[in-house]
C-alpha cells in the first residue's frame, strides 16, 4: 500500500497532525495528551516566535486515507551560528509500528536537510531545550514528567532501523519532596542565609503570576547558563524568552 508524505499547509491539516498522537496513544494510561488549543497555538507561525528564527516542515504520513504519521523538521538558524555549520533536527515524531511509514517520513526530512546544507540529522528535538526531546528507551510504566517526552516502546527500533545511532543519554530521576525539610537542609539554610543577605540576596516568597515577574531576566540568565553546556540546547530570543515566560509561568 503506498504511504503519501504531505506538508503541512492548511489548518485543517494542522489540525490533522495535532490530532494523530490521541489515536496512536488511546488507552495507553501513561500518555498524558497535550491542550489542542494549545498545540494548535504552539505550531502556528503567527503566534509562536521560534518561527522566525527556524526554518520548519511539518509533515503527515498518510495510508489509504489514514493518518499513519508525523514528524516536525527544523533548521534553526541560531543553532547554525551556535555550531558553524548547519544541522538538521527532528521532533514531535509519531508513528505506527512499521518501518516504512518511518522511513518515507524521516526520508523526507533527510532530504530536504541535505539540500538546505546541512551537514547531520539529529533528534527528537524541539526548537528549544524547552519543548519535548530525546526519546523513551526504558521506564515506559512510569508517567512522563512535565516537560519530559513518552513515546511507544518500539520508537526506538524505527529510528535504529533507518539509521540512527545514539548521541547522548538523558537521565530522568524521580524525587520525592518531604512535607517537612530534612535537619540537615535547616541547618544549610540557617548557615548560608547570613552570607546570602550579606551580598544582598533575599529569599523569593511571592511564587504568584505577578510576584515572579520581576524575576524573569534573571530567571533566563541562570537557566541559559545551566543549559548551554547541554547537548543540542539552542539560543533564545527576547521573543521566546517572553513567550515561554508566559506558557510556564502565566497561569
Amino acid at each position: 500500500m503506498t504511504i503519501s508524505i504531505t506538508e503541512v499547509r492548511t489548518r485543517p491539516d494542522l489540525k490533522k497532525w495535532v490530532a494523530f498522537p490521541l489515536a496512536l496513544y488511546h488507552g495507553d494510561p501513561n500518555f498524558i495528551p497535550q491542550l489542542t488549543r494549545d498545540e494548535l497555538d504552539f505550531f502556528s507561525p503567527e503566534k509562536n516566535p521560534a518561527f522566525k528564527i527556524a526554518d520548519t516542515k511539518l509533515l503527515l504520513a498518510s495510508r489509504d486515507g489514514n493518518v499513519v504519521g508525523r514528524v516536525c523538521g527544523i533548521i534553526h538558524s541560531l543553532e547554525a551560528q551556535k555550531l558553524g555549520y548547519r544541522r538538521g533536527r527532528f521532533g514531535w515524531f509519531e508513528c505506527v509500528d512499521d518501518g516504512q511509514v518511518a522511513a518515507a517520513l524521516l526520508g523526507y526530512l533527510e532530504g530536504w536537510f541535505a539540500r538546505e546544507g546541512c551537514h547531520e540529522m539529529t533528534g527528537p528535538h524541539g526548537f528549544s531545550d524547552l519543548d519535548p526531546e530525546g526519546m523513551l528507551v526504558e521506564g515506559f510504566e512510569a508517567l512522563p514528567t512535565v516537560a519530559g517526552s513518552y513515546n511507544k516502546p518500539y520508537y526506538r527500533n524505527l529510528v535504529e532501523g533507518f539509521g540512527f545511532e545514539k548521541q547522548v543519554d538523558y537521565i530522568e530521576q524521580r524525587v520525592e519532596v518531604p512535607d517537612e525539610p530534612p535537619a540537615l537542609f535547616k541547618m544549610m539554610e540557617k548557615k548560608a542565609r547570613p552570607a546570602a543577605e550579606a551580598e544582598g540576596y533575599r529569599p523569593v516568597t511571592d511564587l504568584t503570576k505577578k510576584g515572579l515577574q520581576g524575576y524573569w531576566g534573571p530567571l533566563w540568565e541562570v537557566l541559559e547558563a545551566a543549559f548551554e553546556p547541554l547537548y543540542g540546547v539552542t539560543p533564545l530570543t527576547a521573543e521566546q524568552k517572553a513567550y515561554y515566560s508566559k506558557k510556564y509561568f502565566g497561569y
